[in-house]
C-alpha cells in the first residue's frame, strides 16, 4: 500500500511539472511569435489577441496538449498533420471516383424522394387546412351543445315548478268526484287532506318557499282566479258531507247499549281529519259538531254514572245510624217491642276490622253489578265511592286522550280542554251531588276516613297517568268529607263529654268493662290505624285534615278518661272504683295491642300510666283488708327510724304489739292469701291481667313482711326476742306465692 501511495505522489509531481514546462512553452512561443515581423510592419503594431485565444484552445485540446508536453516541433507537427491530410484527400477522391455509378445512382433516388416528400407536403398542408376548418366548426358546436343544455335544464326546472304548481292548484276529476260522490272512507280522508292542501295553497298572498309559483303568489295568478270558485264548491261540498258524517256518527252515541268507546276509536278518531278540515275551513261548522259531541256525550257519561250509582246504592251496606255514638242514651238501646236495654247493640261502625285493605287494590276492577246481585253481595260506602272513582278516572283519561286526538287540544292546558270540562261537568256535579246526600245520613267515621284516603290514592293514580284535570274534583270531595267526619267525631267527643253515671247497664253499673271502653278502644284503635298507615301528602288540605283527626283522637281520650273517672265515682268502695278503672284500662291496652299499635303510641302510654297508678292502689286496698295492722306498723316504724333530717334513731318498739302481729300474721297469711286469690279471679275478668296484678299483690306482701322482719332484727339485733319462733320463713311465703301464681 505504501508504494502504490508513493507511485500516485510521484504521478502527480510529473503531471504538475509537465503542465508547469507547457506553460512556459506557451510563453515562450508567445515571445517568440511578439519577435516576429510580418512585412513592413513593426511586430509591435501586430494584434495577437486572436492567437492568444487559439493558442488557450489549443491547450486544451489533447493532441495538441501531448504534443507541447512532449517537445515536439510545432512545424513539422503541421507539415506532418498537413500530409495526412492530403493523403486523406487523395483516398476520398480515389473512392468517390470508384463509386460513381453508385453515388449518381443514390443521387436520382434521392431527387425523386424529395418530389415524393413535396407531393406529401402539399397533401399535408391540404389536410391542415381541412381540420383548421373542422375544429372551428367543432368549436361552434360545442358552444351550440352548451346554450341548449342551459335551455333544456331551465325548461325542465320550470317544468318541474310548473308541474308542481299545476299539482297545487289544478283540480284532477277523480278528486272532484270522490269527495262529490264518493264513500267516506279512507281514501275520502285522502281526498279530503288534497282539497284542503290546494285551498290553503291558491289562498296564500306570498310566494311559497318551496318555489313552486316562481315568485309569485297563489293568490294572483289566472290560474287561482279561475280555480278558485271551484274550490269553493268542492269545500262547501266537502264540508256538508263532513258534518253530516260526524253528526250521523255522534248521534249513534245515544243509542242504548252502544259501545261509546268503540265508536270513539273506530269511528270518529279514524275520521278525525274531517273536523280538523271543517276547523279549519269553517270554524262555525267545526264549533257546532263540537257542541254536538258536548252535549251527547255530557248526557252519555251522566246517565251511565247515575244508573251505575243507582244500582250501586241498592247493595250498600248500612253500617251505623245516628244512634251509633261511643255513649248511647239508654231509650236507643232498648228494643222497640221492650222495655229492656238490647245488650246486643252491634259496634260494627266502631271495628275496622278487614274494611283498609280497599287501600291496597284502589286500583283493582270496579264493582260489577250483575255480579253482586247475583251473589248478593252488600259493599260499604267507601268500597262503592271507589268503584265510581276508579271509573271515572278510567273514563276521563279516556276522554282525556280522545279530546287531545279528536279535537286537537293541548294536554296539561291552563285552563283545562274545554270540551273535557264540559262533557264532565253534569257528571262530576252528580257524584258530588250524591255524596253530599249520603254524607247527610252518614254517621260512619271509619268509612269517612277511608274514603279521604280513596281519594287521595285515586288523585295519586291520576297523578302518575299525569291527568291532573281531576284535582279540583278531588278536592271538592275532601272538602265535603272531612268537615263531616268533623261533625261525627263531635258528636262522639259530645256523647263522652255529656253523659253521667246514669248510663248502665242491665240496671246497674258493674265493674266489668263498660260497653263504652270496648267503643272507644275500638273506634280509636281504627283510626290511629288508618292514620299510621296513611301515605302523607304535600298538599295543604291533606295536612289540615291529618292535624284535625289528630287532635281528635287526643280530645276523645281525655274526654273518656274523664268519664271513666266519673263512672268509676259513682261506685260505692273505693276498692270497687280500682277494679272498674283497671278492668277499663286494661281493655284498652288488650285491645290497642291487638290491633298491632305500638307502645310508642300516645294512647298506649297514656292508659299504662292510669294502669299502673290504679294498680297500686289496688294492691294497697287489698293487702290492707287483711295485713292492715302489720302494714301500717311497717310504715309508721320506718318513719321512726329514719326521720326527715335523715339521722337514723333507734326505733320505740312494743314487744306485746309485735308479738301479737307475728302471732296473728303466722295464723292468717294462708288463708288470706287464697282470699286474695279468689278476689282477683273474681274481680278480673282478663287473666293475664288478673295474673299479674296478682303477682304484684303477693310480691308486695312478701316486700311488707321482710319489712316487718328487719325492723325486728334492728330492735333486737343480739338476741332474738321470744315470739321469734312464731315468724314465718320467707321462703315458706315465696313457695306458696309460685303456687298460686302457677295455678291462676
Amino acid at each position: 500500500r505504501t508504494s502504490a501511495a508513493r507511485s500516485r505522489e510521484n504521478g502527480a509531481e510529473m503531471a504538475s511539472l509537465e503542465v508547469m514546462d507547457a506553460e512556459e512553452a506557451t510563453e515562450t512561443l508567445a515571445d517568440e511569435l511578439d519577435a516576429l515581423s510580418f512585412g513592413e510592419e513593426p511586430v509591435a503594431t501586430a494584434d495577437f489577441g486572436g492567437i492568444v485565444e487559439d493558442l488557450e484552445k489549443f491547450q486544451q485540446d489533447s493532441l495538441v496538449r501531448k504534443a507541447l508536453l512532449e517537445g515536439i516541433d510545432l512545424r513539422q507537427y503541421r507539415e506532418s498533420v498537413e500530409q495526412e491530410l492530403h493523403t486523406a484527400e487523395s483516398q476520398t477522391v480515389e473512392t468517390y471516383v470508384a463509386e460513381g455509378e453508385r453515388v449518381e445512382d443514390l443521387y436520382g433516388r434521392l431527387q425523386s424522394c424529395d418530389a415524393v416528400l413535396a407531393k406529401m407536403q402539399e397533401l399535408l398542408l391540404g389536410f391542415q387546412a381541412d381540420l383548421g376548418g373542422i375544429s372551428s366548426e367543432i368549436q361552434h358546436l360545442r358552444q351550440e351543445s352548451v346554450a341548449m343544455d342551459v335551455k333544456l335544464r331551465n325548461r325542465r326546472e320550470v317544468e318541474e315548478r310548473l308541474k308542481a304548481f299545476l299539482e297545487k292548484v289544478v283540480l284532477p276529476p277523480e278528486l272532484t268526484t270522490a269527495i262529490t260522490d264518493g264513500n267516506i272512507n279512507q281514501a275520502y280522508i285522502d281526498y279530503i287532506q288534497a282539497l284542503d292542501d290546494k285551498i290553503a295553497y291558491v289562498g296564500q298572498r306570498q310566494s311559497p318557499e318551496d318555489g313552486s309559483s316562481m315568485g309569485i303568489a297563489p293568490a294572483r295568478t289566472a290560474v287561482a282566479q279561475e280555480v278558485g270558485p271551484h274550490l269553493t264548491k268542492l269545500r262547501a261540498r266537502a264540508v256538508a258531507r263532513s258534518r253530516d258524517y260526524l253528526l250521523k256518527t255522534i248521534t249513534r252515541l245515544r243509542q242504548p247499549r252502544t259501545n261509546v268507546h268503540m265508536i270513539q276509536q273506530e269511528e270518529l278518531l279514524r275520521y278525525a281529519p274531517l273536523y280538523h278540515f271543517l276547523k279549519r275551513n269553517t270554524p262555525e261548522v267545526a264549533q257546532e259538531v263540537r257542541a254536538t259531541y258536548v252535549d251527547t256525550m255530557s248526557k252519555v257519561v251522566s246517565s251511565l254514572f247515575r244508573a251505575y250509582l243507582q244500582s250501586l246504592q241498592r247493595h250498600e251496606l248500612d253500617i251505623s245510624d245516628r244512634h251509633d255514638t261511643i255513649v248511647v242514651e239508654e231509650q236507643a238501646m232498648r228494643s222497640v217491642f221492650s222495655s229492656k236495654v238490647d245488650l246486643s247493640k252491634r259496634s260494627d261502625a266502631f271495628v275496622l276490622g278487614e274494611r283498609d285493605s280497599i287501600l291496597l287494590q284502589v286500583e283493582a276492577a270496579p264493582i260489577l253489578i250483575h255480579v253482586a246481585a247475583a251473589e248478593g253481595n252488600k259493599f260499604p260506602f267507601e268500597a262503592i265511592l271507589r268503584s265510581v272513582l276508579k271509573h271515572l278516572c278510567d273514563s276521563f283519561t279516556s276522554e282525556f286522550l280522545f279530546c287531545i286526538d279528536f279535537f286537537g287540544e293541548m294536554p296539561n292546558a291552563v285552563p283545562a280542554p274545554s270540551t273535557l270540562r264540559e262533557v264532565y261537568k253534569k257528571t262530576l256535579g252528580m257524584i258530588l251531588e250524591t255524596v253530599e246526600n249520603k254524607l247527610f245520613h252518614c254517621f260512619d267515621c271509619l268509612g269517612i276516613i277511608l274514603c279521604v284516603r280513596v281519594v287521595n290514592a285515586m288523585r295519586n293514580v291520576m297523578r302518575r297517568r299525569r291527568v291532573t284535570e281531576l284535582n279540583g274534583f278531588f278536592d271538592a270531595l275532601t272538602l265535603l268529607l272531612w268537615p263531616r267526619f268533623r261533625q261525627i267525631m263531635d258528636a262522639h267527643v259530645r256523647s263522652v263529654h255529656t253523659a253521667s253515671a246514669s248510663i248502665e247497664r242491665g240496671g246497674s253499673l258493674s265493674t266489668s268493662t263498660h260497653y263504652c271502653t270496648r267503643r272507644y278502644a275500638e273506634l280509636a284503635a281504627s283510626l290511629l290505624t288508618l292514620h299510621a298507615g296513611h301515605n302523607r301528602q304535600h298538599d295543604e288540605q291533606s295536612q289540615h285534615g291529618d292535624a284535625m283527626l289528630s287532635n281528635d283522637i287526643v280530645t276523645l281520650r281525655r274526654e273518656m278518661t274523664l268519664l271513666l273517672q266519673r263512672l268509676a265515682d259513682s261506685l260505692p268502695t273505693s276498692r270497687e272504683r280500682c277494679v272498674f278503672l283497671i278492668n277499663n284500662y286494661d281493655a284498652c291496652l288488650t285491645l290497642f295491642g291487638n290491633r298491632g299499635l305500638g307502645v310508642g303510641s300516645a294512647e298506649v302510654s297514656t292508659f299504662e300510666g292510669l294502669l299502673k297508678a290504679q294498680r297500686d292502689a289496688f294492691v294497697e286496698e287489698e293487702l290492707m283488708e287483711d295485713f292492715g295492722r302489720l302494714i301500717a306498723f311497717v310504715q309508721q316504724t320506718e318513719r321512726q327510724v329514719q326521720p326527715n333530717d335523715g339521722a337514723a334513731g333507734a326505733p320505740n318498739i312494743n314487744e306485746d304489739e309485735v308479738a301479737a302481729l307475728v302471732r296473728e300474721f303466722a295464723g292468717t297469711w294462708q288463708e288470706a292469701i287464697r282470699r286474695i286469690n279468689g278476689d282477683v279471679i273474681s274481680c278480673f275478668t282478663n287473666f293475664v291481667n288478673g295474673m299479674e296484678i296478682l303477682k304484684y299483690t303477693l310480691a308486695q306482701l312478701l316486700i311488707y313482711y321482710k319489712r316487718f322482719q328487719d325492723l325486728i332484727s334492728q330492735r333486737w339485733p343480739r338476741r332474738p326476742p321470744p315470739f321469734a319462733k312464731d315468724l314465718v320463713d320467707t321462703e315458706h311465703i315465696f313457695l306458696e306465692i309460685r303456687k298460686y301464681s302457677r295455678s291462676f
